[in-house]
């Protein structure tokens, strides 16, 4: 688990409940404008997509692609973003279905 002093806070960050605390929650109207977000080519079941983008200083951001501007986004370090990839290229996590 990244140390969330790790990510400078936001002065519009909460605390997320379900992580009791120990993670920043911010949302996608907290990102800097201009920030470009690429979008998954392949959809979920309802149309919904999974957006992905570099915040400089921060860490990867991924965000659920209709949830709009309210919607929660994930940060992640660099570092746990190459273990995700490395671990999905080794076929590590089931197939959902």
């Amino acid at each position: 688990m990244v140390d969330p002093g790790y990510f400078p806070r936001l002065a519009s960050e909460t605390t997320c409940e379900r992580t009791k605390g120990t993670a920043p929650m911010i949302t996608q109207a907290d990102l800097p404008a201009g920030l470009q977000l690429r979008t998954s080519t392949v959809n979920g079941p309802h149309g919904s997509s999974v957006q992905v983008g570099y915040w400089p200083g921060r860490g990867i951001v991924v965000a659920h692609g209709k949830e709009g501007r309210n919607g929660a986004v994930l940060l992640f370090t660099v570092r746990e973003w190459e273990a995700f990839i490395q671990g999905v290229k080794a076929d590590e996590f089931p197939a959902a279905g």
